[in-house]
């Protein structure tokens, strides 16, 4: 019987446990399962930013890369771990380049920026008064044209999201 890695070893995938994730893995474990609330091993080991945990369970065990991971690579600002994601399938949206900007991430947005996430898409219009001063600055270096009344998607859309 195949088991998920729910069964016994979250605590060491949330650890980044990564010679028990392995072994659980190569004994049968499904590293693409999910949990209850539909978190997957890799939304867990990209939520502690386990890089080791992450990139084997993408090299080795092949599991997909899932929105939830994306995005919280982005709400905790962890470019790494996303630029990995993206190169694995990952797929980023200007709704990410919101939520960073929201969340006051410089690096994300820049990095986000450099991927081809428009400046001016209607989910980062409204922003302006939450980013910091060097965000702001850089928005506009790249072409942001201002607010306008479309934040307030933004505001529901990553309302408690920030870390």
């Amino acid at each position: 019987m195949m088991h998920t890695l729910y069964e016994g070893c979250l605590p060491y995938v949330v650890r980044g446990s990564l010679p028990i994730v392995r072994s659980l893995v190569r004994n049968g474990a499904d590293a693409k399962a999910a949990d209850k609330d539909g978190v997957t091993a890799l939304a867990r080991a990209v939520e502690i930013s386990s890089d080791p945990v992450i990139a084997f369970l993408l090299d080795d065990a092949k599991v997909p890369v899932d929105d939830r991971a994306t995005d919280w690579c982005v709400i905790n600002g962890n470019v790494l771990p996303l630029a990995t994601l993206v190169a694995h399938g990952g797929k980023i949206t200007d709704r990410h380049l919101a939520a960073a900007v929201k969340c006051g991430h410089g690096d994300m947005a820049k990095y986000l920026v450099s991927m081809g996430c428009d400046v001016n898409a209607g989910d980062v219009h409204g922003v302006s008064d939450a980013a910091s001063a060097e965000i702001r600055e850089f928005l506009l270096a790249n072409g942001y044209r201002g607010n306008d009344a479309s934040g307030a998607f933004l505001k529901r859309q990553w309302r408690g999201a920030c870390q």
